[in-house]
């Protein structure tokens, strides 16, 4: 066995050098002390690996979440701008966001502003649909009635007050604020001069169901139905030149309270003439009520 420091032969058994006195390494244990560094080295390497690749894989799923957060916040704000139609960015960014394995902040944030901006984006569309379809199905009823001409008068005069629509001189809808009628001009009484406890309401949906009863407690005093109006044209006819609309307004009472209390509604009807002035836009009339003639002014 040869000396691995100063090259001197020594006899197999010699654990000293007889030359130099350095050590003497058997072959065998020098190859198993080789495996072994082999080995440990292999392991280290395959340590590294392993490692980046969890660092990669933690970057790619990351990137969907911060994709998914920047969707849901961009979506989030188109939904204010554009509605519905941005719709399928907020989509995206949940999927995104929801699928994401890694970033968890980016993942939280781009679920909550997607879901927030798909339920914005989702009550528009119920906005929408319901705008449109009163829209045309009031339309519908002045075509099937053959009021082609006055299709583009509505169309103009189209106006929500307080879910309440109105026509101006073409119906009676709306929200009437009405006082008693005492000054011989009529239209000219100021209505806001009046005290609250004389003043009353008169709700004429679209729907044609109506409200009426005092202007201070609705809930619990008043009298509700159907209605169904006519344009007096005879009357119209006859005084154009004054700028009023005449309007009878027939009501059927199906409710009738006093103090929270149901009363009988038998013998109970709430008719009505209407005289809507031009001067006001139509949006002041006087009431005349026939059966016991008292007069109010009214604005809506």
């Amino acid at each position: 066995m040869n000396c691995e420091k100063c090259g001197k032969k020594n006899t197999k058994t010699a654990v000293f050098c007889t030359n130099c006195g350095a050590e003497l390494k058997k072959e065998e244990k020098a190859v198993v002390e080789k495996v072994v560094e082999a080995r440990e080295e292999a392991k280290t390497k395959a340590a590294e690996k392993k490692v980046e690749v969890v660092e990669t894989k933690k970057e790619e799923g990351k990137g969907l979440a911060i994709a998914g957060m920047v969707l849901g916040i961009v979506g989030l704000l188109l939904s204010f701008i554009v509605g519905p139609f941005a719709f399928i960015l907020p989509l995206l960014g949940l999927i995104f966001s929801i699928v994401a394995k890694n970033g968890k902040g980016f993942k939280i944030t781009g679920i909550i502003t997607s879901a927030v901006a798909i339920v914005i984006e989702i009550i528009f569309v119920i906005i929408s649909v319901l705008f449109v379809g009163s829209f045309f199905s009031i339309l519908g009823d002045y075509i099937e009635n053959g009021d082609l001409d006055e299709i583009e008068d509505i169309i103009d005069d189209y106006d929500d007050d307080n879910d309440l629509y109105s026509y101006k001189g073409e119906s009676p809808y709306g929200t009437w604020t009405c006082a008693p009628f005492e000054d011989s001009d009529g239209y000219n009484v100021d209505i806001d001069d009046a005290d609250d406890e004389d003043k009353t309401y008169l709700k004429l949906h679209y729907t044609d169901k109506y409200e009426y009863g005092p202007y201070l407690d609705l809930y619990k005093n008043h009298y509700s139905g159907g209605f169904s109006y006519e344009i007096e044209k005879d009357k119209n006819e006859k005084n154009k030149s004054n700028g009023y609309k005449f309007i009878m307004v027939k009501g059927e009472v199906d409710e009738f309270m006093t103090d929270g209390i149901r009363q009988s509604t038998e013998g109970k009807a709430l008719n009505f003439e209407m005289e809507l002035f031009k001067e006001y836009n139509y949006d002041k009339a006087l009431i005349i009520f026939p059966s016991t003639y008292n007069m109010y002014i009214c604005e809506r």
